[in-house]
């Protein structure tokens, strides 16, 4: 009985030295992150943190941060996270997963957006502490639940439709809901525009910035923009 004692005592204390030794919380909350990949036609690529290439990436590869996911032409390929978010790249599309994590019930998401288009489908975030965004040059499109559509084009103009929830873009408080879209140049000119829901987003985030039937003083700001660059060229 006295041996039984000892082992006892000795097992309760290696317990509470270990307990000391963890930093705080981890003992509570359990960290998460990882991502997977789902080629849906075509071919994907994807180049990994460490600088190796996979080409063609197959179904099922695991993504981690600081990977790089391109498609090819006429390629798609969808890119699910640890909490169920999706993010599908069309053609000739590049992101690059610059943080994922998950602690409790906090989510954290940020991608950059390379080149091409993309439709995100995002889990509702209610943690405080999490966020979803999307940065593409000097704009961040932020979300905490929904679904919308992203370009950056090869010129740089940047765009966003929102079929579902709220968006934040280019910068915080500036809201787009349902229905709405916006494009912004990279002398940081914007257009808002409206589409009709149950349009493919990929359709209307590659539509030119020209065609999008903008505000009229934002639309004005452009075009201004463009005589000063041919004023530019004149000389």
């Amino acid at each position: 009985m006295t041996k039984l004692r000892r082992s006892l005592s000795r097992f309760v204390l290696a317990g509470m030295v270990l307990m000391l030794l963890l930093p705080a919380g981890q003992g509570y909350a359990q960290v998460t992150t990882g991502a997977s990949l789902t080629v849906l036609r075509g071919t994907a690529a994807v180049l990994k943190a460490d600088g190796s290439p996979l080409s063609p990436a197959p179904n099922g590869l695991r993504l981690d941060v600081n990977d790089q996911v391109a498609t090819l032409a006429g390629s798609g390929a969808l890119v699910t996270f640890f909490d169920g978010s999706e993010i599908e790249l069309g053609s000739d599309a590049t992101i690059i997963i610059r943080e994922m994590s998950g602690q409790g019930s906090a989510v954290n998401v940020r991608i950059e957006s390379v080149v091409g288009s993309t439709v995100h489908r995002v889990m509702q975030l209610a943690d405080p502490a999490s966020f979803y965004e999307i940065q593409a040059a000097t704009t961040v499109a932020a979300v905490r639940g929904t679904e919308f559509g992203h370009r950056r084009d090869p010129g740089g103009d940047v765009s966003v439709a929102v079929a579902d929830g709220i968006v934040d873009f280019p910068n915080p408080g500036q809201q787009l809901g349902p229905g709405e879209k916006r494009w912004v140049t990279p002398s940081g000119a914007v257009q808002n525009g409206k589409f009709q829901l149950g349009t493919s987003l990929f359709n209307v985030v590659a539509e030119d910035i020209a065609s999008g039937g903008g505000d009229g003083p934002d639309k004005e700001e452009e075009e201004k923009e463009r005589e000063r660059e041919r004023d530019r060229e004149r000389r």
